[in-house]
C-alpha cells in the first residue's frame, strides 16, 4: 500500500472518529489546552511539521505575526489554537491585565445566560431581551426622564439606546454619570458606541439574579468551562460590564480562549465525558453573528467607533462579516471582541480557530490597519483550510 493511500485513510479514520469526540481542554490547574510548542521558544524543523500535519498551520508565518505586535512595543500576547491545538503562543508578561472593551463581549453572554435562566423560571422576576429595561433597574432612572421607558435591553445590548453616548472618564462618582446620560435619539435608530449603558446592563444582572455580574459570570460560565478566578472592575459596589470602569475583567490569554471556544463551539462544553449547553445555542448566534437591522440605523457622528461599525456588529460582539473590520480575504464568519489597545479574542467556525490578543498597548491601538495586517499575516500562515472536525 503506497504512503498516500495510507495517509488518507488514516484522515478518513481521523475525521470519523474527530466528529463525535471534540476536544475541550482540562482547567489550566489540571493541565489546560493540548500544545504543540513551548512558549517563547524556537522550533525544530520537526516540530513545525508536526504543526503542519496536526493543525495545517505554518509556525513560520505564525511567528511573523507575533514579530508584527511585538514590533509595537508595550506588553504583548498571541496565542492561535486550532482544532483544540495551540499551535502559536508568545508572550512578553504574565500576570492578567484588564482586556478593556472586551469585557462588554462577555456581558453580552452573561445576558444570554440570564435569558435562558429566565426561561426556565429560574428567578421571580422574568426577563427577554425586548423587554423595555426600566423595569429591571432602579427607579430614579426612569423617574430622572420617562422617556426612557421606550428604551429596551436589545437596545443596550445593539449600541442603539438612543442615550447620550459616554465612554468615559471613569471616575468615582460614575455611577452618577451612567444615570445622567440623556435620550437624544428614539431607540434602535441610531448606533452609538457607548459604555454607560453596558454598566447598566449589569444593573440589570442584578436586580434579576441578585448577584453582581462578577459572580453571576463566574458562576453559570467560568467555573462550568474551567475558568480560574476572573477579577472584574468595578464602579461603586457595582461590577463594570463594559471594561471601562478598572480597565475591565483581567484575562489571561489561554483563559479568554476557553470563551472564544464556548461560542465557537455554540455554548457547548464538555468535562467529564458530559456535555453541558452552556449557553443555548440559538441566543449565542443571535448575539455575535450580524444583526441585519443595524444596517438601518444611522451611524452617529460623532461617535467612538470607525464610521459604518453599525454594518458588522451585533450584540456586543463585532464581525467580518461585510470584509470591513479584518479585510475582504479574512473569513465573514468571523465573530470577535475588541477592547482599547488593539486587545481581541477572535473566533473562527469555518477554520476552527481562535486568535487571542492581549495588552494594553496606546501606541497600537493609534494603528488602525492593525487588525487588517494581523489578519494578513494569520491567513498567509494558513496551509490547510478544510475544517478537520465540525461541532
Amino acid at each position: 500500500m503506497s504512503s498516500n493511500i495510507l495517509t488518507g485513510l488514516l484522515t478518513l479514520i481521523f475525521i470519523s472518529q474527530s466528529a463525535d469526540t471534540i476536544y475541550y481542554p482540562l482547567p489550566e490547574s489540571e493541565g489546560g489546552w493540548r500544545s504543540l510548542v513551548t512558549p517563547n521558544k524556537t522550533l525544530t524543523d520537526d516540530e513545525k511539521q508536526r504543526i503542519v500535519q496536526t493543525v495545517g498551520l505554518d509556525w513560520d508565518k505564525l511567528l511573523d505575526a507575533w514579530k508584527y505586535c511585538d514590533s509595537f512595543g508595550g506588553p504583548n500576547s498571541l496565542l492561535i489554537i486550532r482544532h483544540g491545538w495551540i499551535a502559536g503562543e508568545w508572550y512578553d508578561f504574565t500576570e492578567p491585565r484588564g482586556i478593556a472593551s472586551c469585557t462588554k463581549s462577555l456581558t453580552s453572554l452573561a445576558m444570554a445566560k440570564l435569558f435562558d435562566l429566565s426561561d426556565e423560571g429560574k428567578f421571580k422576576k422574568q426577563v427577554n431581551v425586548d423587554d423595555e429595561a426600566w423595569q429591571f433597574l432602579p427607579s430614579k432612572w426612569s423617574d430622572m426622564e420617562p422617556e426612557r421607558k421606550h428604551i429596551k435591553i436589545r437596545n443596550m445590548l445593539t449600541m442603539t439606546s438612543g442615550l447620550t453616548p459616554y465612554d468615559g472618564p471613569y471616575k468615582d462618582d460614575y455611577e452618577e454619570v451612567i444615570y445622567a446620560q440623556t435620550v437624544e435619539a428614539p431607540p434602535g435608530t441610531v448606533w452609538a458606541y457607548a459604555s454607560a449603558p453596558v454598566d447598566l446592563l449589569s444593573l440589570i444582572i442584578e436586580d434579576v439574579s441578585g448577584q453582581k455580574l462578577e459572580d453571576f459570570f463566574s458562576d453559570y460560565i467560568s467555573k462550568v468551562i474551567g475558568i480560574g478566578y476572573i477579577k472584574w472592575g468595578r464602579f461603586n459596589n457595582h461590577t463594570g460590564g463594559s471594561g471601562g470602569p478598572g480597565g475591565g475583567a483581567r484575562f489571561p490569554a489561554r483563559e479568554l480562549a476557553r470563551v472564544g471556544y464556548l461560542v465557537l463551539h455554540d455554548g457547548v462544553w464538555e468535562k467529564n465525558g458530559q456535555k453541558e449547553q452552556v449557553i443555548s445555542k440559538a441566543r449565542i448566534r443571535e448575539f455575535t453573528q450580524k444583526a441585519t437591522w443595524l444596517e438601518n440605523t444611522t451611524w452617529r457622528k460623532s461617535n467612538f467607533a470607525e464610521k459604518d461599525s453599525n454594518l458588522f456588529y451585533s450584540h456586543l460582539w463585532w464581525n467580518n462579516s461585510t470584509g470591513q473590520a479584518l479585510g475582504e480575504d479574512v473569513p465573514r464568519d468571523v465573530v470577535f471582541m475588541a477592547g482599547w489597545g488593539k486587545q481581541a479574542c477572535f473566533v473562527v467556525p469555518s477554520l476552527d480557530m481562535i486568535v487571542v490578543r492581549l495588552g494594553p498597548n496606546g501606541t497600537l491601538n493609534q494603528n488602525p490597519k492593525f487588525f487588517h495586517e494581523l489578519w494578513e499575516k494569520l491567513m498567509s500562515a494558513i496551509v490547510k483550510k478544510e475544517v478537520i472536525y465540525e461541532n
